[in-house]
């Protein structure tokens, strides 16, 4: 599952967000084992960690921006897998390729032993300043997820900021849980599919799209609207 809470701009989000945002963890049936969501702020990912916390989820806050607000004094991604945490040591990539005075963009990947054995995890959110810094990214991403963990299954989710992505999307050796290229992110005119959820394909031979949830989004930074501006993709892979 990937979705998104809210941009900084908007006072750190409300924390309704996060509560609906861990409502789709939730109300989902099966529960995923991965789940990525991006532009959360730390008051989100306390909330989002203590309702799902609870469900058998462990989670990660990977901080992308320190100072992001007075009222929110970090943002970043937050990554949960279903299961316990395992010994094996996690990765933080910061990326080669930066556009200067934004977020510092990472990938972060993880482990944790789960039901049918261990599974890795990993969240990323791509720079949208520029189609050649976003696509060299989108290049170490891949490099870094491939070189962590090889051998065991592995999803990967967040927002990659291509369009079109189909030459570079899904990931070679990856399939895309909802490869249809159906828009998840309203903002945009036209609406593009910026929102990817991965497995490698060695463990993951086929997918099947759940639907995807897109909340309405008022862009206005002083409203308490609780909707992410974008969607929450979801779905299932088999073996």
């Amino acid at each position: 599952m990937q979705g998104g809470c809210s941009r900084p701009e908007a006072n750190c989000g409300p924390i309704a967000t996060a509560e609906l945002a861990a409502y789709f963890v939730i109300a989902s049936n099966p529960r995923p084992y991965v789940v990525t969501f991006n532009e959360v702020c730390s008051p989100q990912y306390a909330r989002l960690l203590e309702l799902i916390a609870p469900l058998g989820y462990v989670g990660k806050f990977i901080v992308t921006n320190p100072q992001a607000s007075q009222k929110c004094l970090q943002h970043g991604n937050a990554l949960f897998i279903l299961g316990a945490a395992t010994n094996i040591r996690p990765i933080e990539v910061t990326f080669k390729s930066q556009v200067s005075g934004g977020d510092t963009r990472k990938l972060y990947c993880m482990s944790a032993d789960t039901f049918f054995g261990i599974h890795v995890g990993c969240v990323t959110h791509l720079d949208p300043g520029g189609d050649t810094v976003t696509r060299k990214q989108n290049a170490e991403a891949r490099s870094a997820a491939n070189g962590y963990m090889p051998g065991y299954p592995k999803v990967i989710g967040g927002d990659l900021n291509l369009s079109p992505a189909s030459s570079v999307v899904p990931w070679s050796g990856y399939r895309e849980v909802d490869p249809s290229l159906l828009p998840t992110f309203s903002s945009d005119s036209p609406r593009v599919k910026i929102d990817w959820v991965q497995g490698d394909s060695e463990h993951h031979r086929s997918a099947v799209r759940l639907p995807r949830v897109c909340l309405p989004k008022d862009d206005d930074p002083g409203s308490d609207d609780p909707g992410s501006d974008h969607c929450t993709v979801s779905g299932d892979f088999y073996p």
